[in-house]
């Protein structure tokens, strides 16, 4: 039987590795934040500084995003998606709207983390209504961390 985290009984994944999952887990989610907060510290940061900084944090971006990959893990963020109460993220406001329809991800604090295509750990979104909103786009993170749920398109 497996496990909602997609590990067996015994804590391994379906492939028979052990599953050092919570702490990986842990790690993955919060490089994910840490590099978030980079990026949007780099598009403040002196004028003749900007790209430098912002190449740093996208290179290591991609370095890790590399490294998850071959373990089987995808960081998936919901930035700017319509929401759904099948998203594998949970709102963290839903109490701020009476209905779910018109909503969109305004911010993925926590991004859903995948194993083969298969859900590990939910997200963490906060929601708005939709419509136009501008966004910095300094403030966008790299695309190496911009995956989305397999099934869906940017």
């Amino acid at each position: 039987m497996t496990r909602q985290d997609g590990t067996g009984p015994d804590g391994t994944w379906p492939d028979g590795t052990a599953a050092a999952q919570p702490a990986l887990l842990l790690l993955a989610t919060e490089w994910w934040k840490s590099t978030r907060r980079l990026l949007r510290l780099a598009a403040e940061a002196a004028p003749d500084r900007v790209e430098r900084e912002r190449a740093q944090a996208t290179y290591a971006a991609r370095r890790i995003t590399a490294a998850l990959a071959g373990l089987g893990l995808r960081l998936a963020d919901h930035d700017g998606q319509p929401y759904s109460p099948a998203m594998p993220a949970e709102p963290v406001n839903p109490e701020d709207f009476d209905t779910e329809e018109g909503l969109v991800v305004a911010e993925t604090i926590e991004p859903t983390v995948l194993r083969d295509g298969r859900i590990v750990q939910r997200g963490k979104v906060v929601l708005r209504r939709a419509g136009p909103v501008r966004q910095a786009a300094d403030s966008a993170p790299p695309r190496a961390m911009r995956t989305m749920p397999p099934g869906t398109t940017e």
